[in-house]
């Protein structure tokens, strides 16, 4: 990414609550960015009990303890952590292109826009379901355009400015707080940028509870509520954890 001005600083946030399994995986790709600025990579250790905090400090990741379990909270304070105007957020299960944050960077460096989405796909469909809803992604991603496109946390993207104007992540979304907040933003007469051919690849571990209940309970039932009554349909999410085979297919294409 070349440019004659200098390139804005950005944080990444990632939340992570014992995920040593994969964590490497993940910070592996933040640190082979081809983008040239300033990246504070930033890991929160949600309390985990196991060796997270340990291998994000070996990728030189600032890391910041956040003991109220709960993804939200672990955002919230990943968001409060960071000191760039550009906040880019990822999960644990989550790997992307090298060409990451400066895409990212590229397209907001419009100032019309306040926050980017990004899209999806699942790294290792290694059984029929997650076959399955790989198919499926297109299409709840053409849906979701139609009805306002929502961020996703495994990519999306926020000016920190924007994010402080409407109050950050609600504290009452255990699930869905990264659409409830572009929700926000977009009613607040904030601008996202869709940005759907910045996509990122991540597991499909929730899919291990069992095919049916995650399809019809997380991806049905919680989407339609979120999107059209603003308010979650799970009130607790269960921890699925994974083998290192979850996102062995790194590839990009």
């Amino acid at each position: 990414m070349k440019n004659n001005y200098p390139l804005p600083n950005v944080s990444v946030v990632i939340p992570a609550y014992n995920e040593a399994t994969l964590l490497s995986c993940c910070l592996r790709a933040i640190k082979e960015q081809d983008y040239q600025g300033n990246i504070e990579l930033i890991v929160v250790d949600n309390a985990s009990t196991d060796k997270t905090e340990a291998i994000a400090k070996k990728f030189n990741a600032r890391v910041v303890f956040e003991p109220s379990r709960g993804v939200v909270f672990a955002r919230i304070a990943g968001f409060h952590a960071a000191t760039s105007e550009i906040i880019v957020s990822t999960d644990a299960d989550t790997v992307v292109p090298a060409n990451w944050i400066s895409q990212i960077v590229r397209e907001l460096s419009d100032s019309e826009y306040a926050g980017l989405v990004g899209a999806y796909s699942i790294c290792n469909t290694n059984t029929l379901p997650k076959k399955f809803v790989k198919l499926l992604i297109p299409i709840f991603r053409a849906i979701d355009r139609m009805v306002g496109a929502h961020f996703a946390g495994a990519n999306f993207a926020v000016k920190k400015s924007a994010y402080m104007a409407v109050g950050g992540f609600h504290t009452g979304f255990e699930t869905g707080e990264d659409l409830d907040l572009s929700y926000r933003l977009r009613k607040s007469g904030f601008n996202l940028k869709v940005a759907y051919h910045i996509r990122v690849k991540t597991s499909a571990r929730r899919l291990n509870e069992g095919f049916w209940n995650t399809f019809i309970n997380y991806i049905v039932k919680n989407w339609f509520s979120l999107v059209f009554f603003h308010h979650p349909y799970l009130r607790h999410l269960s921890v699925v954890r994974e083998e290192p085979s979850e996102i062995k297919d790194v590839g990009m294409a």
